[in-house]
């Protein structure tokens, strides 16, 4: 995001739309990771999540406000903000069940012999 925001044209170009691209796929992670990392009142704890769907109507009227005074920049730069939350519950969260379906093993050869 910092190469989008004060990078050059050439490169915010290419870098806003892979923002856009990479943060996409956060939420549907965190939910999984949060909801695995309690033990009981998954629905209760599901309920407080969705409340972070908020954040998609409140937060662009906040960066368009800052953006008024400060100017675009400093507006999409709030963007940091949100992510450190999510960048939180990656550090908080302690899964309690391990996903052991992918393992990566040496493939075998077999000689001909």
């Amino acid at each position: 995001m910092t190469a989008a925001l004060f990078g050059p044209a050439n490169v915010s170009v290419i870098a806003f739309p892979g923002i856009g691209l990479f943060a996409s796929v956060m939420w549907p992670i965190l939910v999984s990771l949060a909801l695995n990392s309690v033990s009981e009142h998954h629905g209760s704890f599901a309920g407080i999540l969705s409340t972070g769907i908020m954040g998609g109507a409140v937060v662009p009227l906040i960066i368009g406000r800052i953006g008024d005074h400060l100017g675009l920049r400093a507006g999409v730069a709030f963007l940091y903000v949100t992510f450190a939350c999510v960048l939180s519950v990656g550090f908080w969260a302690k899964p309690l069940i391990a996903n052991a379906t992918v393992s990566f093993k040496k493939a075998e050869v077999q000689t001909a012999g």
